[in-house]
């Protein structure tokens, strides 16, 4: 959708295909910057990783998560059915305190 507009801005096509060429590193970078997903961590059992990326996720935006939703998400990956509770984690990411 862009590119026409980035094409007759830049006026050169060698620094447009640089350019445009230029985005597929973000596809080899991406991933080992972006964390894994709560929600695919707790299915694969991980309940550990799980809390340190929620840890770092609340610091990030600067917020206090109580213990008891640690505890909740500790216990998810603790049972043994964990991978077909891992879609319902809404009652935990709606909590009033979560909200605040």
């Amino acid at each position: 959708v862009y590119q026409p507009w980035a094409m007759k801005f830049l006026g050169d096509w060698k620094l447009f295909n640089w350019i445009m060429f230029s985005q597929m590193a973000l596809i080899v970078v991406v991933p080992f910057i972006l964390p894994e997903s709560c929600r695919w961590l707790i299915s694969k059992g991980e309940g550990d990783k799980s809390v340190n990326v929620m840890k770092k996720i609340a610091k990030m935006n600067k917020k206090e998560v109580p213990d008891h939703v640690y505890e909740a998400v500790m216990q998810m990956c603790l049972n043994k059915n964990s991978r077909m509770r891992a879609c319902h984690l809404i009652p935990i990411w709606t909590s009033s305190e979560l909200q605040t």
